[in-house]
């Protein structure tokens, strides 16, 4: 059965850092750290290809693809 099935309700804000933490460790920084908004963008695109093959949940792997690329959206929009 997928998580999103088995889930009583939203992600609660603790789960949510749960899985950022456990998914997207380090990512915000190489993100921050790209020497391009397409070097940024590839490390968004490989993160979300990561998601697609690590998690069996949709709900959670749209969860995370949403918080990269809003992590890329606020570094690159801010600085372009």
């Amino acid at each position: 059965m997928n998580d999103e099935l088995t889930l009583d309700g939203p992600l609660s804000d603790h789960r949510q850092e749960d899985l950022i933490r456990e998914y997207c460790q380090g990512i915000d920084e190489r993100i921050r750290s790209a020497a391009s908004k397409e070097e940024a963008d590839r490390i968004v695109q490989d993160a979300c290809r990561a998601f697609d093959q690590a998690c069996e949940s949709d709900l959670v792997r749209g969860f995370l693809k949403q918080h990269v690329n809003d992590l890329f959206i606020r570094q690159w929009n801010r600085s372009s």
